[in-house]
């Protein structure tokens, strides 16, 4: 029997960041919220428009797309606020940092915690099965035929568990982890 592998072959998706933030209500409540005399907005308004605007263009890439991004309120008392991302890459995460960095209501974002993931399914039964079909084809193991047709294995793979790769952002009131 040929030395296969020890370690099961794994499929990675998504790149995760989740954002934690304690709000700053004493600097929000001290910043000018009355009507101006001009008719435009007051500063709170246009601050809560502005993140608006940010977010939605987070959450879906178009009007009809998966949530690639959704934001919670925490309960508890280490933060008040949870944002989570999918995205395809890390660079595409660290724009969303620098999107959001971008935003005034950033200037009331204490970032309380974060952490980057990726979404990865383990082939644990699997690898063993394709590593004896590769070798019933006659293959000797980590030869280029040989990864080529495990690298072959992992795309089929892949495009059948695209959805478990690439979820999206859960449309829910809460969000449990």
């Amino acid at each position: 029997m040929p030395d296969f592998p020890p370690v099961p072959l794994t499929l990675e998706g998504s790149c995760v960041l989740h954002q934690f933030f304690r709000f700053d209500w004493k600097s929000w409540r001290s910043f000018a919220d009355g009507e101006r005399k001009d008719g435009a907005p007051s500063e709170r308004k246009k601050v809560a428009a502005d993140a608006m605007d940010a977010l939605r263009s987070l959450e879906r890439a178009a009007p009809d797309a998966p949530v690639r991004s959704a934001i919670y309120s925490q309960l508890g008392h280490k933060a008040d606020l949870i944002l989570v991302h999918f995205r395809e890459s890390f660079e595409a995460l660290n724009q969303v940092e620098l999107d959001l960095a971008q935003t005034a209501l950033s200037d009331f974002l204490i970032p309380t915690h974060s952490y980057v993931s990726v979404v990865e399914l383990g082939l644990y039964e699997s690898s063993r099965k394709t590593y004896e079909a590769a070798s019933a084809k006659g293959l000797e193991p980590h030869s280029a035929d040989w990864n080529a047709e495990i690298a072959n294995s992992l795309a089929r793979g892949a495009d059948a568990m695209k959805p478990r790769l690439f979820p999206c952002g859960p449309e829910a009131k809460y969000l449990c982890f």
